[in-house]
């Protein structure tokens, strides 16, 4: 047997009085069953002997013949706030992976490099060997040049053109190298920092 919806708050504003007349008022048609309070989406309260009729909008309490609050159901939640905790979880687990990823890669940092010194030394040494190839192909890539211009001088097209192919090829090996020195001092750098940063922790630890 449901009642006129009250305004939220005013059965707090009137205090118990009002809720015990509205609950003597419920009680003899519901008997030894359950009564449910639950606010609509204007901020009208309800109270009925049977739930709302849509109960997956509207978080309900069942309350007993004293008018104490036996229990609380909360509505499922909505299709946006599902997203949004679906969002929120796979945010947190993300957090997390990068979180074990950063970790494994700080202690394989920690483990190949005793010091800066070491790490120093193993960047010089990739470097190096990088530059001892850089320096072959651009050796190589300038004597393609010299016959290109030679075949050219003799008026062989044919053969100067066919060495064109080659020349391009040489350049393109050339930039991938100078693109791949980049990325190891860039690389070099990034973990000198982050061992300096371990190590302070490890210094200022107890």
């Amino acid at each position: 047997m449901p009642i006129q919806p009250l305004p939220l708050g005013s059965a707090h504003r009137h205090g118990p009085p009002i809720l015990l007349l509205i609950l003597a008022a419920i009680l003899p048609a519901a008997a030894c069953g359950e009564i449910y309070r639950w606010v609509d989406e204007d901020g009208q309260m309800h109270m009925s002997d049977t739930p709302p009729s849509d109960v997956t909008r509207f978080d309900r309490e069942v309350i007993d013949r004293r008018g104490l609050v036996r229990e609380r159901q909360e509505a499922p939640p909505s299709a946006a706030e599902r997203e949004a905790r679906a969002a929120e979880e796979a945010r947190l687990r993300a957090e997390e992976e990068a979180a074990a990823r950063q970790a494994e890669a700080d202690r394989i940092l920690l483990q190949s490099f005793g010091s800066e010194r070491e790490l120093i030394h193993t960047r010089d040494d990739r470097l190096a060997l990088i530059d001892s190839e850089l320096a072959l192909l651009r050796e190589r890539l300038e004597e393609l040049r010299q016959e290109r211009e030679r075949l050219r001088s003799e008026g062989d097209m044919a053969q100067a053109d066919a060495l064109e192919e080659r020349i391009r090829a040489h350049q393109g090996r050339l930039e991938e190298q100078r693109a791949q020195r980049e990325r190891i001092e860039q690389r070099f750098r990034q973990d000198l920092e982050r061992l300096r940063t371990l190590r302070a922790r490890q210094e200022d630890a107890p």
